[in-house]
């Protein structure tokens, strides 16, 4: 039994062995952040009752890491522990970042530069756009590192709707390292107060919301009783003569519909407004045409912490809603 976070070298070492521990190995076990009910019931076991919204807040910088919750204590807020944690001069993870690629990887100056490459490029980057911006070359060099940031789960390769292999995008989705890029790497902010109401911050956390989501897939899948229903998960993006769009994450499933989802990150309920409405038919009708030939059913599903007013532009065009309770379960 080999455990242990030295990912490089059980990579290299085991896994692609070729010598005498050449597909030597029985079982391989990644063990992966918790997930939202899990983080509630570890920080519950610690005396630490936060509410699902506070919960879900946290999740968005930590992304469930057991030795990040940990590190919560009890009768503090949620902003008192980001500041603690990530802002002054001792926290736990003010030096996270620097650490971490070095504890982990072999020449590791080449993971940083991936990441770093890929930080505000919320659609991905292909291998060849990777290459030319990191400077590393597109063969051997670079698959190794796009290989061990993958098996790490800091980086994930995400292939679009419809799309061939060759059209792979590579997306960073590790949390805490998003956040250290966005808010923490540049030394201005001294605590989470400054941040929350920002532009910034709402524009991140939108973002941030979307990749928990996506974290979360089996949590929606239940909570659109698709259980028994073969499904996948993927995202849609198009820019054309005819303008842009994009949608945040579709849910395909085998009796020929499709979930079109659109994620919000709002403080109370969304009010969809008559401009909003229209942005939202524009972009499932496009997808409609320029991907099912209209021989699939499209249902808008909507995802957001606290639910949707039912005004008139909900009643048209939503078929299924997702709240934050729904994650959770």
């Amino acid at each position: 039994i080999i455990c242990g976070s030295a990912a490089s070298w059980m990579i290299k070492k085991i896994l692609k062995n070729k010598g005498g521990l050449h597909n030597r190995v029985s079982e391989k076990i990644r063990l992966m952040p918790f997930t939202l009910v899990e983080t509630k019931t570890f920080l519950k076991a610690k005396g630490i009752l936060w509410s699902d919204y506070d919960l879900t807040r946290l999740y968005l910088i930590t992304g469930g890491i057991p030795y990040y919750l940990d590190a919560v204590r009890k009768g503090e807020s949620v902003g008192q522990f980001v500041t603690r944690a990530c802002f002054k001069t001792d926290g736990i993870l003010v030096m996270e970042y620097e650490e971490l690629f070095s504890s982990l990887f072999d020449n590791s100056e080449r993971h940083y530069k991936v990441v770093e490459a890929l930080f505000d490029k919320k659609n991905g980057l292909n291998r060849t756009t990777l290459s030319e911006k990191t400077k590393l070359a597109s063969g051997g060099t670079l698959t190794n590192t796009l290989y061990e940031l993958v098996e790490s789960g800091f980086v994930e390769s995400h292939l679009p709707y419809q799309t061939k292999k060759t059209k792979t995008l590579y997306k960073l989705t590790d949390p805490f390292i998003l956040f250290y890029l966005k808010f923490i790497k540049n030394g201005k902010e001294k605590n989470w107060t400054n941040i929350l109401n920002t532009p910034s911050w709402k524009s991140w956390s939108g973002l941030a919301f979307e990749r928990l989501c996506f974290y979360h897939t089996t949590e929606i899948k239940r909570a659109l009783k698709l259980e028994a229903i073969d499904t996948t998960f993927c995202s849609w993006q198009v820019n054309d003569k005819n303008g842009g769009a994009q949608i945040d994450l579709l849910i395909e499933r085998a009796d020929r519909i499709i979930h079109v989802c659109e994620i919000k990150f709002y403080q109370a309920e969304f009010t969809i407004t008559k401009d909003y409405a229209k942005k939202l038919r524009n972009k499932v009708q496009r997808f409609a045409e320029l991907k099912t030939n209209k021989k699939k059913k499209c249902f808008l599903t909507l995802i957001t912490p606290f639910g949707v007013v039912q005004n008139e532009y909900y009643q048209e065009l939503v078929q299924n809603e997702i709240v934050m309770e729904d994650l959770f379960l």
